[in-house]
């Protein structure tokens, strides 16, 4: 066995299921929350939420709060799980020895980071899964679960993308506070026009495709299309993962050049 396969299996069990394991059980937890809590809301919050976002009934309301929680969670479980891998090491001055191994910077971070974006993009999936059962036992007429499934898997991919991108961005980082800081910042990015969208839907008129791809709640909208563009794009995010990890490991390679 050469260096490079024994050095990523010693990372994959390094990392170990258990974090994904807690993450994904919390995650369909809230899910589950989620269904229970809403239906006991005043109908005035569920029929503003339904108007603010023009969603169609009781059901679109549900999906809209519970595709959020694949996108945290993802997220936040693969923020730590880098931050763990890259910032934390190049702080207490040890990516210099791991560097040293007959591996290269460009080995070591794809070694380090693939097994945290595959184990939250796992969390994803079992996210959507539950969020998928939640639907399924709301009677809809709009929505169904294989809907709420594509549209759970859709914003998993947004997370999935945004983690590549967190590492091509960490590599550089060597403290913990500021990583944390643009970590977040990061995920926001998504969340803010969704935002704007609430307060001020007026900014969005005349601009239906822009809407479209910048506004979180277009995945309820569209929620029948991504019942097959959901896996889709999660598979495209991979994909430009692929990308992103190459690009933090040249990034790494020539710092340590």
């Amino acid at each position: 066995m050469n260096p490079m396969t024994r050095y990523r299996r010693i990372e994959a069990r390094r990392l170990g299921l258990r974090p994904g394991v807690i993450a994904a059980g919390l995650a369909a937890l809230l899910v589950a929350l989620t269904h229970l809590v809403l239906p006991r809301l005043p109908a005035g919050v569920l029929d503003f939420i339904a108007l603010a976002f023009q969603l169609d009934d009781f059901a679109g309301v549900v999906l809209l709060n519970e595709i959020l929680i694949p996108l945290f969670a993802v997220y936040v479980l693969g923020m730590l799980g880098m931050l763990g891998a890259l910032v934390a090491p190049r702080e207490n001055g040890e990516l210099e020895l791991l560097l040293a191994k007959p591996i290269g910077g460009a080995g070591l971070l794809a070694a380090r980071v693939w097994p945290i974006v595959l184990s939250s993009a796992a969390v994803g999936v079992a996210t959507s899964l539950a969020v998928a059962l939640s639907i399924a036992l709301i009677p809809s007429a709009e929505l169904s679960a294989l809907d709420a499934l594509g549209a759970s898997l859709a914003l998993t991919a947004v997370a999935v993308f945004e983690l590549g991108l967190l590492a091509a961005v960490l590599v550089g980082v060597r403290d913990s506070f500021y990583a944390i800081a643009l970590g977040f910042g990061i995920w926001f990015v998504p969340v803010m026009p969704t935002a704007a969208y609430l307060y001020r839907p007026d900014v969005f008129e005349g601009a239906p495709q822009l809407t479209t791809a910048i506004v979180l709640s277009s995945a309820v909208w569209h929620a029948e299309v991504l019942a097959l563009a959901g896996p889709l794009a999660l598979a495209a995010a991979l994909l430009a993962c692929v990308g992103l990890v190459r690009l933090a490991g040249w990034r790494l390679a020539r710092a340590e050049a």
